[in-house]
């Protein structure tokens, strides 16, 4: 019935929406009370302590309510759920961090970053809170810990919460971020060992070489200098794709390699650099050549020769390249300062200052 009824009321359903791919059962709306309801008969079966001030706090995601909860949430982490109040949907996840600079939480207020639905947040939610906007949603939070909880401990409480059967989520399974059986690329990329280096005067410093487990590590524990071993420098993993790929320097001191760099490659290992065939532009202001708009050009790579074979266009500005690349200020910015590709629509392209053909 509540399936049926559901069906009457949203003429714009698809298929995929009442199916969740691998969990093998069929999604259907619930209210917030019965949601509330089965979290405390879910904690009373696994004796998890019910206190009213740390367990199952919800917070209607009005402006008001998102500014209590950053408030309230301070430096706490641990197992939240996105409720719709439209759909009757419900998304589980946890977070070492609810709130702050590249926390999970944080994320999911950002629109542009719904909009590109990058890897730390659900493609169907994301959807969601963009077509019905955020105050028809809560924010529950079913448990929450100090900072600093350990990450498996952190995991294995998600993994127990998912006894729920989260109808956003698009599988019960922790560590899936895409709901189906990950491609062996992104796994591999996830979890494969990333070699960092340091870099003075154009040199990779001798012994700098640190081995990390993986980009969710590596994002997750930051990277020190040499000189300043206790100094922990954050870097995030939305930056870390880039770097591996263009080999660019991060803080112009670190370098990231998927692979060990021995012999002649350590040695001789040099600095890539975008090579521009040339710099002009009919847009100037004084001396500096850099156009208002944007080059658009295949892309070959952080070091090749770029000719007229593979410019595809100029546009006028920065807002309309972004706009038709469909891309987020932030991961614009990010993609030239690493001279990165970004692909769309099955295609890579660089985004240049300058003209890079002769």
């Amino acid at each position: 019935m509540a399936i049926t009824k559901f069906i009457k009321n949203h003429y714009d359903f698809e298929i995929k929406d009442f199916v969740a791919p691998i969990s093998r059962f069929i999604k259907f709306p619930i209210t917030l009370d019965k949601l509330l309801d089965r979290i405390s008969n879910l904690a009373s079966q696994h004796n998890i302590l019910l206190d009213d001030k740390l367990f199952a706090i919800t917070y209607r995601m009005s402006p008001e309510g998102i500014k209590k909860a950053k408030h309230d949430l301070r430096g706490k982490g641990g197992i939240y759920i996105w409720y719709c109040h439209k759909t009757g949907y419900f998304y589980l996840g946890s977070a070492q961090v609810f709130f702050g600079r590249n926390a999970r939480l944080s994320n999911y207020l950002m629109p542009s970053r719904l909009l590109n639905t990058h890897k730390n947040i659900s493609k169907d939610l994301a959807k969601d809170l963009l077509k019905y906007g955020y105050e028809r949603f809560s924010l529950v939070i079913v448990e929450q810990f100090n900072v600093g909880m350990n990450i498996e401990m952190l995991l294995y409480q998600e993994q127990l919460w998912m006894m729920l059967y989260p109808t956003y989520n698009r599988s019960l399974k922790v560590g899936s971020n895409e709901g189906l059986p990950m491609p062996e690329a992104v796994r591999q990329q996830m979890s494969t060992s990333i070699f960092s280096y340091e870099v003075v005067d154009r040199k990779i410093l001798p012994d700098s070489e640190k081995e990390h487990k993986g980009i969710k590590k590596l994002a997750r524990d930051g990277i020190s200098s040499i000189e300043q071993p206790n100094v922990i420098i954050p870097i995030s993993n939305f930056d870390l794709s880039p770097l591996l790929k263009t080999g660019a320097l991060y803080k112009d001191r670190f370098v990231f390699t998927s692979e060990r760099l021995v012999g002649e490659k350590l040695i001789n290992w040099k600095p890539m650099v975008l090579k521009a065939a040339s710099k002009q532009s009919g847009l100037t202001k004084g001396n500096d050549q850099r156009s208002n708009g944007v080059y658009v050009y295949k892309y070959l790579g952080s070091d090749a020769n770029y000719t007229i074979a593979d410019f595809v266009e100029f546009i006028l500005s920065v807002k309309a390249c972004q706009d038709k690349y469909q891309m987020s200020k932030s991961n614009f910015q990010r993609l030239r300062r690493y001279n990165a590709p970004h692909l769309f629509r099955g295609k890579e392209y660089l985004f240049s200052n300058y003209k890079l053909h002769n």
